[in-house]
């Protein structure tokens, strides 16, 4: 007589097996002489067991959230921005031992305009618990709604928008520092009436961060600087990080020279670094050096961002003053940072 066991997973919930344990007794005759005997199965069928159940809940899964102070997600290095941890508590004490629970799971980062509010997975709840994120700042306002995910945790990414619409009051904020205001509800049933509700307030400052690049400067003559002969121009430039340059080259009405050394480019820019727009002149060459070519220039003062990008055009005179025009140009494109993960 053998006895066998199986096992059969049922499904009834997400992430959540039942397991039938089934019990069966089969009969074979014993053995006769040196030969093993042919088994024979019974006329009738085996007498299979009831079966036991059990219910074996999902597995934890912990949701990876960077340790406080730390920067960025992989590949990125933040030379101006940096991730910032609220800080949560001291301790919440809920309604409820699941409210309580989930409460003091709760972490929240931000980095740019995007926030990241995590709750830790693992809690094992006697009752579902329902979370409600609302995000309020000058720029828009947003509602997000999950069950506690005791398999996952529960993982809110939210981009504020750069700005309000156009013509909004909203609109002031483009590409300016801002507060928003996070609103996390906690809910859970009662056995009768209305469900317990748990709320807490969070402020987090965000600081939106560009990735900035300037092409390199196209210069055209628009009229010959000498009556007899090439033009000898003698350019200079000051890069939005305050580094300067020079350049010399001849030229004549009409040609175009691009000027590579002007181009630059940094990533994850504040409006509160120290960027400002470029300065470029030129002159004509003569036997005296003088101007920005040899002094440079003054203080710089006007703040590259917020700032819309684009194409830049500007016809700038001969620093000393001849008759002499040139039109210079270039481009900027600014791209806002997002993140998915902090």
């Amino acid at each position: 007589m053998r006895t066998h066991n199986a096992i059969f997973l049922t499904l009834i919930a997400p992430s959540v097996f039942v397991a039938t344990v089934y019990s069966a007794t089969v009969v074979t005759p014993p053995k006769a002489g040196s030969q093993p005997a042919a088994a024979t199965m019974p006329a009738t069928a085996p007498n299979v067991s009831a079966g036991t159940k059990a219910t074996f809940p999902c597995a934890p899964a912990a949701v990876a959230v960077l340790p406080q102070g730390g920067s960025g997600g992989p590949g990125v290095t933040p030379p101006f921005g940096s991730v910032a941890t609220a800080t949560m508590g001291p301790t919440y004490t809920g309604p409820t031992p699941n409210i309580t629970a989930v409460a003091n799971a709760i972490g929240l980062r931000s980095k740019s305009l995007t926030t990241l509010l995590t709750v830790r997975a693992g809690l094992a709840l006697s009752k579902p618990v329902g979370i409600t994120i609302d995000y309020s700042s000058p720029a828009a306002q947003s509602r997000a709604a999950h069950t506690y995910d005791n398999c996952t945790g529960n993982r809110f990414l939210y981009n504020d928008p750069i700005s309000g619409p156009a013509n909004s009051p909203g609109y002031s904020v483009w590409g300016k520092p801002r507060q928003m205001t996070i609103k996390v509800t906690l809910t859970e049933d009662k056995p009768s009436g209305q469900p317990y509700v748990y709320t807490i307030p969070l402020t987090v400052n965000l600081d939106p961060l560009f990735d900035v690049s300037i092409t390199p400067l196209r210069f055209k003559l628009n009229n010959d600087c000498d009556f007899v002969g090439d033009s000898e121009i003698r350019f200079s430039y000051r890069r939005p990080d305050g580094q300067t340059g020079k350049k010399s080259f001849s030229t004549s009405k009409g040609n175009t020279t691009t000027i590579t050394e002007f181009a630059w480019s940094a990533q994850e820019v504040s409006t509160s670094a120290n960027v400002f727009w470029p300065d470029w002149a030129f002159y004509e060459h003569d036997p005296v050096e003088t101007g920005a070519f040899l002094d440079g220039f003054g203080p710089q003062t006007l703040k590259l961002l917020p700032a819309a990008g684009g194409y830049v055009g500007r016809t700038i005179k001969d620093w000393h003053g001849q008759s002499c025009y040139a039109d210079t140009a270039f481009d900027i494109s600014l791209n806002l940072r997002v993140y998915q993960t902090l």
